[in-house]
């Protein structure tokens, strides 16, 4: 309230009859009564300023639905200060990149290689390319993922009495085309033979190439995700993870 009130008094004729110090006064007492309005539309609109900030947001669900984060047992200032990573991000797709933003997320150790043999680059000036990996030698118990595509299909057999005594439109019986459930599952993906496709997939691994990195296997599906959101569109992920 003290900002409008000092605001009307600032506002109001510089004479005896519009001072407004004196709480006994009438006067006084309706502009005080005045300001009470005016907080309340500042609260308002600090209160909507104030949500553009992780630290501060009303609503940290809505924040958290831009960028999808996993589900988690976070507390709300946990919560909070993993909003103020995500704002803080500046965007970004060279494997250093994309290596502090898995280190920031919790994946400590996991390195990314690209798609060709360092060392191999051809002399500046020349034409040529640089020898593209196999990515058949990443690591026993390698694999790889495009998207994270699934599809649906039944728990059990349809039910489906169409034509027969029991269907009885209306009924409780009448169960043509009824499903007992349904179960979503990811589909496989496979490696590319055509080598010439090879220069589209780019690694995660532990130390270096051909080293598995080590990820608690309940964070799996977390690492994958977070990888499919950072990857370039059009690339491939080869994943060499002890996951335990």
């Amino acid at each position: 309230m003290d900002i409008f009130f000092r605001i009307f008094s600032h506002l109001l004729p510089r004479a005896a009859a519009f001072v407004i110090t004196e709480q006994s006064r009438r006067i006084t007492q309706f502009f005080s009564g005045l300001s009470v309005f005016g907080d309340n539309y500042k609260k308002f609109i600090d209160d909507v300023y104030d949500d553009r900030f992780p630290a501060t947001t009303r609503d940290i669900l809505a924040n958290e639905g831009m960028f999808h984060p996993p589900e988690s047992m976070l507390t709300p200032l946990q919560r909070r200060d993993r909003l103020e990573r995500l704002w803080a991000r500046k965007g970004g797709q060279s494997p250093n990149y994309i290596a502090s933003i898995l280190a920031d997320e919790g994946f400590v150790g996991l390195n990314i290689s690209e798609w060709w043999v360092p060392g191999t680059e051809p002399p500046v000036g020349s034409s040529g390319c640089a020898t593209t990996r196999d990515p058949n030698t990443a690591g026993a118990g390698s694999y790889c993922i495009s998207n994270k595509r699934s599809f649906t299909t039944g728990i059990n057999d349809i039910i489906s009495r169409a034509g027969r005594e029991l269907m009885r439109s209306g009924n409780i019986n009448a169960n043509s085309g009824k499903l007992g459930g349904a179960n979503e599952q990811n589909i496989e993906c496979i490696l590319p033979l055509d080598p010439l496709c090879w220069n589209y997939i780019f690694y995660v691994h532990g130390a270096s190439f051909g080293v598995p990195g080590t990820v608690p296997l309940f964070r799996r599906d977390e690492l994958e995700n977070l990888l499919m959101t950072l990857k370039p569109a059009h690339q491939w992920v080869v994943f060499h993870i002890n996951y335990v």
